[in-house]
C-alpha cells in the first residue's frame, strides 16, 4: 500500500478516488491512533521538561543581583526566550486538549455478510407424447377401439444464485462509540438448470365402438294377396261306376251305373307378392333390415260346387278280368323367380403401415474456439559424474514440455425433411348369397289298362293330377377387399447426424533447467534400499531381499511401536538379539510364562520376525517391534486350542498381529496309506476350480467348536497367520482353512482375518514338503446318480493363502545367548509375513485389519498360473510393493476428498516470477492412495514457469482480449464472449486516463492450474494513465485482483497488486525507454493443505500463506534507432537490457537490426 500512495497523485483520479474510498474507514470526531495519542503525551513530557529547565533559568536569574538580572532580562536572546516559552506554553496547552479530547480504538473485530439472491426464470414447458390403441370386447361383443395418449410435460428453470459477500470491520471506541466499516462486495454467481418432470397424464382421445353382427335371419315376407274370380262355368260331367257280381252261372254281371255331375265352376286366381327380408343383429343392440326384390306367385284354383244323379246305363254279363294294370304318364315343368341377391361382409383387425418418404439431405457445418489451456510434462534425468577425488556429482536437470491447446469444436448437423403416412388397413370379407324360388308344377295322369279273359285288354286314363311345389335355389360366393385408410399425414426434419469434432490447435515449446546438484561420497544414502543390504540383512540366507524387506526400511519403517504375538514354544527373551524387544507382559499357561524355550522353534520364528538390528548375525523382518510371546507347548507338539485362548488375551494388550506356525496333521487313514483305503479323492469339471473331498464325511475340519475359539481374537481386529503344513499335501492344514468356514447367513466366521502362509525357496519356486493352496471341500454337491459334481464353498482356501520363503533360513536359536540355527519349514515362512505386518501397521496406524490382508495379497509377486492359483494361492510376498502407493494417488483436498496426483499442475505466468517455484509448504505436501495411506511428495515438481515473458506493451486488458472503440475523447472496450471484460477511457489535453475490470475464469493474470492447484474465477480492477507531451511519453498502470481456488482445489483464495510503469523519449531518430512490465507488486495465496492422517482415517490441514510477490522485479531499458535510407525503404535497430528478466534472478539482452521495405 505504500507504494500506491506513492502514485495516489499520478493516477486517473476518479476511479483511484472509489477504490480507495472502499477501503478508508470514517473514524470518529477527535479519533486519534495509538501513535497520535502517544505523540501528544510525548510532546507534554517535553514540554514539561523545558519549561521546568526555564524555571530553574528564572530562579537563578532572580537570585542574581537586581543589575545582573535587569542586563539579562534585556538581553534580546532572553527575550526571545522569553516569547518562545509563552508558545511552547500555548503549543502544551493545545496538545493537552488535543490529547484529553482523544477518542481512541479499543477493539475491533471483522466479518463479513453473505447474501444469496436466487431467481428463477420462466419455465420453459416441452411436451412429448405417445399414442396407444387398444381393441377390446364389450360386454355386448362390440369392438372397442380406445386410443390412449400420454403426455409426459418436462419443465426447465434456469436458476441464478448470486452470493454476495461483504467484508466488515466493527470499531470500539473508548468514548463508548462504535462503527462498522464496509469493504468491497464480491459476488459469486452459478447458473443451474433444474428440470421437473411432471407426471405423465393420459387421456382417452377417441373411443369408437363397431358394433359386430351377432345373427341374420332371413324371412319371407308376404307383401299383398289379390284374389279374384272368374264368372262360373256350368258342366256337367258323368262318371260311371262299375259293379260286378258273380250271377248263379258265375258270369260276371256287369253293371253301368252313371253317376251325372252337375258343375257350378268358378275359377279363382290367387295373385300373392312376396319378398325376402334379412334381419341382422348385431353386438350393440341395434338391428339392420334389408329386403330382397318382390316375386309375385300366381296360383289359380278351381271353386266348384256340384250336384248329381246316378243312373244304371248297361248291365252285361262278361268274362271275368284277368289283371289290371295302372301307369302314371307324368308331365313337368318349372320356372324361376329373378335371383334375391343379399350381401354381408366381415373385416379384420386393422393393420397400421407407415410409407415415409425423405426429402434430400442439408448439412450445416459450425466452428468454435473453446478456451487456450496450458499443459505440461516433465521428464527429470539425472547424471552422475565421479570427480576422481572419492566424490560424485549427481546433477538433476528437469526438461519441461508447455504445450498450449486450443480447442477447435466443428459441429457438423445433417438433416432432411421426412413425410410420414400413416395408413390403416382392413381386409373386408364379402358374402354374397343369390336366391331363385324355383316353382315346379307336375302333372300325373294315372292310365288302367285291363287284361281280360278272352285275351283283349282295354285301357282307361283317370283324372289327371296336378302338383306344385317351390323350393330355393341358393348359390354363395366370397370375394375380399383391401379397405386403407389414411390416419395421419405429418411432416418432420430429422436429424441424420450431429457430430461434434474437437481439433487441438496445439503449439509446443521446451525448456530444461538444473534441479540440483550434489555432491556426494561414494555410497549409499538412508533412503536407498541398498543401504540396508549389510551382512546382517543376509544372515537369513537372502529371504529378506527375496521379500524385498530393504524397500520398506528405506522408506523408513521397521515396524517399531507395533506389538506382535508368537503362539509357540516360548522364547529365549534373554537372547543377545531379542532382549530389547521382549514386552514386560508376560502371558502364562500350565508350560510357562513364554519367555523360555527348550525346543528353540519359537525362539526361531521370534527372529525372522523382530530379531534385533544390531550389527550381530541376522535381524528380523520388523526388527524394532515388540514381541508377546506365549507358551503353548514345549515342541515338537503344541496345544493349538492354547494358542487360541492367549491371542484373545494378546489382542486385549494392543498386539495386532499372531503368529502360528503349527498345524493338525493329517492322519495315514485320511491320506489313503493304508491297503483297501481310498483316501481322498478329486472334483475338477474343467470348469470350476478343482476341489478336494473325502468319502468319509466324519472328516469335518471345520467344525464350529474349533472355529469359535478363534473368533474372541479375530474379533477384536487380531490377525492369525498360521503356516500351511508341511505334508506336501494339495491342500492346507488345520487351523488356517478354519479362515474360509462360514455361519448361517454365508459370512465368514473369522471376518477374514485368519490367513495361510505356504514356503518357496527365494527363487520362487514351491517347497516339495509345503502344502499348498487347493480347496478341501467340506459342503459336496451331488449329481442325480449320487456322484460328486462340485462344491458349494463359499470361500476357497486359495483366496486366503500367500507364499513366503521357508526353506534354510537362518535364524535364532535357544541354545545360548548368540545362537544361530538354519531350519526349513512353512513354520519359517509364516514369521516373515507376521514381520511384515507389524511394517505397515506401523507405516499407517488407519489401516484396519482387513485393509493389510488386502494390500498383503494384492500386491504379491504373481507365481504359477496368472492370477490366484491352487498352488501359490495369491503369490509371493512382496514388501516393495505393500509399501507403494496403490490405485489413484490423490492430493488430499477438504473434507477428505482429493485430486489425482497426476492431474495436477500449475502453469505459472511472468508475473509471478519464481514465488510459486520453490513454496516450503509445497515440499512436503500429503497425497494418499486407495487405501487411504499418506505419503509425501514435493508439489513444486508440480509447478511450470510458463517460458512467455510479458514485455512493456502487455497491459491488464490484454488477458481480457478486448476489442476497442473511440469516439472522439471517449474509448469504451469489451469482450463480446464475456461482458465482465471491459474498459472506460477519457481524453484530457495531453493524457489519456482508464478504468476496466477483468474476470478470468480458472486462473489470474495468467497463472492457472489442474487438479489439487485448480483456480477458480478472479477479478481484477484497474486504472491507469498515459502522457504523451514534448517527445516524452510516461504510462502507468495498476490493479487489484481477488483470487479464488476452486472447489476441489488446496488453493483458497489470495489478493494481489501488479503494476507496470514505462518511459520514454524521443530524440531525432532515436527513442529512448525504460519501464517494468506488468508484475506483481504485493500478493498472497492461502492454501489448506493435509499434514497428516488419524487413527480412523480422517485428515488434519492446516492453512498456509504463500507471498506471491517476486523477489527480483523485471527491470526493462532498450534504445531505438529509425532512419530512412530511401523513401520507401527504413532501417530499424534496437537494443534491449532486462534486468530480472520474467521477474526472476536471470539478465538478458539483444540486439536486433531490420530493414523494412513500405510497398
Amino acid at each position: 500500500m505504500t507504494y500506491l500512495r506513492k502514485h495516489i497523485f499520478i493516477v486517473f483520479l476518479a476511479a483511484l478516488m472509489i477504490f480507495v474510498a472502499t477501503n478508508i474507514k470514517a473514524a470518529p470526531t477527535n479519533y486519534c491512533t495509538t501513535v497520535e495519542y502517544n505523540k501528544h503525551v510525548t510532546t507534554i513530557s517535553k514540554i514539561n521538561d523545558l519549561l521546568e529547565k526555564w524555571a530553574q533559568l528564572q530562579a537563578i536569574v532572580d537570585s542574581e543581583s537586581p543589575i545582573i538580572q535587569a542586563a539579562v532580562k534585556n538581553d534580546s536572546r532572553y527575550i526571545k526566550m522569553a516569547s518562545h516559552v509563552q508558545t511552547v506554553t500555548n503549543l502544551q496547552n493545545s496538545h493537552k486538549t488535543a490529547k484529553d479530547t482523544c477518542v481512541l480504538e479499543k477493539n475491533s473485530v471483522s466479518g463479513s455478510a453473505t447474501t444469496t439472491d436466487i431467481s428463477d426464470s420462466e419455465p420453459v414447458l416441452t411436451s412429448s407424447y405417445n399414442d396407444t390403441t387398444n381393441v377390446t370386447l364389450n360386454e355386448a361383443g362390440s369392438s372397442v377401439t380406445t386410443v390412449t395418449r400420454t403426455t409426459t410435460v418436462t419443465g426447465t428453470i434456469t436458476r441464478t444464485i448470486t452470493t454476495t459477500t461483504t467484508p466488515w470491520t466493527k470499531y470500539d471506541y473508548d468514548n463508548g462509540e462504535t462503527e462498522t466499516v464496509y469493504g468491497t462486495a464480491s459476488k459469486a454467481t452459478t447458473i443451474e438448470k433444474i428440470v421437473t418432470v411432471n407426471p405423465s397424464s393420459s387421456e382417452v382421445i377417441s373411443t369408437t365402438i363397431l358394433a359386430n353382427l351377432m345373427d341374420t335371419t332371413t324371412t319371407t315376407e308376404i307383401v299383398s294377396t289379390d284374389i279374384s274370380d272368374s264368372d262360373p262355368v256350368i258342366t256337367t260331367s258323368y262318371s260311371d261306376n262299375t259293379t260286378t257280381t258273380l250271377d248263379s252261372n258265375g258270369s260276371t254281371v256287369t253293371t253301368i251305373t252313371r253317376t251325372t255331375v252337375t258343375n257350378n265352376a268358378v275359377t279363382r286366381t290367387t295373385t300373392l307378392t312376396s319378398r325376402p327380408k334379412t334381419v341382422k343383429t348385431f353386438s350393440d343392440g341395434s338391428s339392420e333390415i334389408t329386403y330382397g326384390d318382390n316375386s309375385v306367385t300366381i296360383s289359380t284354383a278351381d271353386i266348384t260346387s256340384a250336384s248329381s244323379s246316378q243312373s244304371i246305363l248297361s248291365q252285361t254279363v262278361t268274362p271275368n278280368l284277368l289283371n289290371q294294370t295302372t301307369a302314371n304318364e307324368v308331365a313337368a315343368s318349372y320356372e324361376d323367380s329373378e335371383p334375391t341377391i343379399t350381401t354381408a361382409f366381415t373385416d379384420s383387425s386393422p393393420v397400421v403401415s407407415q410409407v415415409m418418404t425423405d426429402g434430400p439431405t442439408t448439412t450445416i457445418t459450425t466452428t468454435s474456439d473453446e478456451d487456450s489451456t496450458l499443459t505440461s510434462s516433465y521428464v527429470d534425468s539425472s547424471s552422475t559424474v565421479d570427480n576422481g577425488d572419492g566424490t560424485s556429482t549427481t546433477t538433476v536437470t528437469r526438461t519441461t514440455a508447455t504445450t498450449t491447446s486450443t480447442p477447435r469444436n466443428t459441429r457438423v448437423l445433417t438433416t432432411y425433411a421426412r413425410n410420414t403416412k400413416t395408413y390403416s388397413t382392413v381386409i373386408r370379407t364379402t358374402a354374397t348369397t343369390s336366391t331363385v324360388v324355383r316353382t315346379t308344377t307336375t302333372t300325373t295322369t294315372p292310365i288302367i289298362t285291363h287284361a281280360w279273359t278272352d285275351g283283349t285288354t282295354t285301357t282307361s286314363r283317370e283324372d289327371a293330377t296336378t302338383l306344385i311345389s317351390q323350393e330355393n335355389i341358393v348359390s354363395i360366393s366370397d370375394s375380399t377387399d383391401e379397405i386403407v385408410t389414411l390416419v395421419s399425414d405429418i411432416n418432420e426434419t430429422i436429424v441424420e447426424s450431429d457430430v461434434t469434432t474437437t481439433e487441438n490447435i496445439v503449439a509446443t515449446s521446451t525448456s530444461s533447467e538444473v534441479l540440483s546438484a550434489s555432491t556426494t561420497t561414494n555410497g549409499y544414502d538412508v533412503d536407498d534400499p541398498e543401504y540396508y543390504q549389510t551382512n546382517e540383512f543376509a544372515g537369513t540366507n537372502g529371504s529378506l531381499k527375496a521379500i524385498k524387506a530393504d524397500y520398506a526400511y528405506a522408506r523408513g519403517w521397521t515396524g517399531e511401536g507395533i506389538k506382535v504375538g508368537i503362539l509357540d514354544t516360548g522364547v529365549r527373551a534373554t537372547h543377545n538379539d531379542l532382549d530389547d524387544n521382549i514386552s514386560s507382559i508376560t502371558y502364562t499357561t500350565f508350560y510357562g510364562d513364554g519367555f523360555t524355550d527348550t525346543n528353540g522353534h519359537g525362539t526361531h520364528v521370534a527372529g525372522i520376525i523382530a530379531a534385533e538390528k544390531n550389527d550381530s548375525d541376522v535381524h528380523g523382518v520388523a526388527y524394532n517391534a515388540e514381541i508377546h510371546s506365549a507358551k503353548i507347548g514345549n515342541g515338537p507338539f503344541v496345544y493349538i486350542s492354547l494358542g487360541a485362548e492367549m491371542a484373545s488375551q494378546m489382542a486385549d494388550n494392543g498386539v495386532v498381529v499372531a503368529n502360528l506356525s503349527a498345524n493338525y496333521k493329517y492322519d495315514n487313514f485320511f491320506r489313503g496309506n493304508v491297503d483297501g483305503y481310498d483316501g481322498y479323492s478329486t472334483y475338477d469339471n474343467g470348469e470350476d476350480d478343482k476341489v478336494y473331498y473325502h468319502a468319509n464325511t466324519n472328516y469335518n475340519f471345520r467344525q464350529s467348536s474349533s472355529v469359535e475359539e478363534w473368533k474372541n481374537a479375530t474379533d477384536k481386529g487380531m490377525i492369525i497367520v498360521n503356516s500351511a503344513g508341511n505334508q506336501g499335501m494339495e491342500f492346507a492344514a488345520a487351523p488356517g482353512i478354519y479362515g474360509t468356514a462360514v455361519d448361517d447367513n454365508g459370512d465368514l466366521v473369522l471376518g477374514g482375518n485368519m490367513i495361510i502362509v505356504g514356503s518357496v525357496n527365494n527363487n520362487g519356486t514351491i517347497s516339495n514338503w509345503s502344502n499348498k493352496a487347493g480347496h478341501f471341500c467340506q459342503t459336496l454337491t451331488y449329481d442325480d446318480g449320487g456322484s460328486v459334481d462340485g462344491c458349494a464353498d463359499k470361500y476357497k482356501s486359495k483366496d486366503i493363502f500367500i507364499v513366503a520363503p521357508g526353506e534354510t533360513i537362518n535364524s535364532l536359536d535357544s541354545d545360548s545367548d548368540t545362537d544361530t540355527r538354519v531350519r526349513s519349514g512353512t513354520s519359517m515362512a509364516a514369521p516373515h509375513v507376521t514381520g511384515s505386518i507389524a511394517v505397515l501397521s506401523q507405516a499407517w496406524e488407519q489401516l484396519s485389519s482387513d485393509q493389510i490382508i488386502s494390500l498383503l495379497f494384492t500386491t504379491t509377486t504373481d507365481l504359477g498360473e496368472t492370477g490366484v492359483d491352487e498352488v501359490y494361492g495369491n503369490g509371493l510376498l512382496n514388501l516393495d510393493k505393500a509399501t507403494q502407493p496403490q490405485g489413484v494417488v490423490n492430493v488430499s483436498v477438504t473434507n477428505n476428498g482429493g485430486e489425482s496426483l497426476n492431474e495436477t499442475s500449475m502453469m505459472t505466468s511472468s508475473l509471478v516470477g519464481d514465488s510459486l517455484s520453490q513454496v516450503s509448504a509445497f515440499s512436503s505436501a500429503m497425497v494418499y492412495d486407495s487405501y487411504n495411506r499418506d505419503y509425501y511428495v514435493d508439489l513444486n515438481k508440480a509447478v511450470i514457469k510458463n517460458n512467455f515473458v510479458l514485455s512493456l506493451d502487455h497491459k491488464h486488458e490484454s488477458f481480457g482480449d478486448i476489442s476497442s472503440l473511440e469516439i472522439q475523447n471517449y474509448s469504451v472496450g469489451f469482450n463480446e464472449d464475456n461482458l465482465n471484460n471491459f474498459k472506460f477511457g477519457i481524453r484530457r489535453n495531453d493524457c489519456q486516463y482508464k478504468l476496466g475490470n477483468l474476470k478470468e475464469d480458472n486462473s489470474f493474470l495468467g497463472t492457472g492450474g489442474t487438479g489439487a492447484f485448480a483456480f477458480g474465477a478472479s477479478r481484477t480492477m484497474y486504472t491507469g494513465f498515459s502522457c504523451s507531451k514534448n517527445n516524452f511519453f510516461y504510462e502507468f498502470d495498476v490493479g487489484y485482483t481477488d483470487i479464488n481456488g476452486a472447489s476441489n482445489s488446496i488453493i483458497q483464495n489470495g489478493v494481489a497488486i501488479s503494476d507496470a510503469w514505462q518511459a520514454s523519449y524521443k530524440k531525432n531518430n532515436f527513442l529512448f525507454t525504460v519501464g517494468q512490465p506488468l508484475g506483481i507488486r504485493q500478493g498472497s495465496l492461502r492454501t489448506k493443505m493435509a499434514t497428516s492422517i488419524n487413527a480412523d482415517g480422517s485428515h488434519n490441514y492446516n492453512n498456509y500463506d504463500i507471498d506471491i510477490t517476486p523477489d527480483n522485479r523485471h527491470l526493462s531499458t532498450g534504445v531505438a534507432y529509425t532512419k530512412d535510407i530511401l523513401h520507401d525503404l527504413n532501417l530499424n535497430m534496437e537494443l534491449n537490457y532486462d534486468y530480472n528478466h520474467g521477474n526472476i534472478n536471470k539478465d538478458h539482452y539483444y540486439f536486433s537490426t531490420n530493414l523494412k521495405f513500405l510497398f
